[in-house]
């Protein structure tokens, strides 16, 4: 936990540095996640900024991680986001923190991180299990 909490200076970045990275390294790999976005993603990545922050504020909270990433997770469920697409977000933030945290980035960090991703994943399922069939992805 330490050592996430060390590495939350990437959260500080200008320009919404890490979440743009994520974002740019997410939609090679994976193009059909980038029908979800707007042709601009600054505004996004701010939002991911700013989700992430509370989240990882919230760390000890398991009632306001509940309702909070449930929430969430209903509400990417009816854009259409499925849960692979969790799996590519992960990899691809995991990647995106590698590789602006250069030699800092340890075995321990990224195994660190991806737990967090899991649980928070785990959350944002739960939600996205309570939107009914057929509230498909947004317009």
């Amino acid at each position: 936990m330490r050592t996430r909490r060390h590495s939350l200076a990437l959260l500080a970045l200008p320009d919404d540095g890490l979440t743009r990275r994520l974002y740019a390294l997410l939609f090679e790999p994976y193009p059909g996640v980038r029908r979800l976005f707007a042709a601009d993603v600054r505004p996004q990545a701010a939002m991911l900024r700013t989700a992430m922050q509370a989240t990882l504020e919230h760390l000890g909270d398991r009632d306001w991680l509940s309702t909070a990433l449930g929430a969430l997770g209903a509400q990417h469920a009816a854009w259409g986001v499925t849960e692979p697409m969790y799996d590519a977000f992960e990899e691809c933030m995991l990647a995106a923190m590698c590789e602006l945290t250069g030699e800092g980035w340890t075995p321990a960090l990224a195994e660190d991180w991806s737990a967090t991703f899991g649980d928070v994943r785990d959350l944002m399922l739960a939600g996205a299990a309570r939107v009914p069939p057929g509230d498909g992805p947004r317009a």
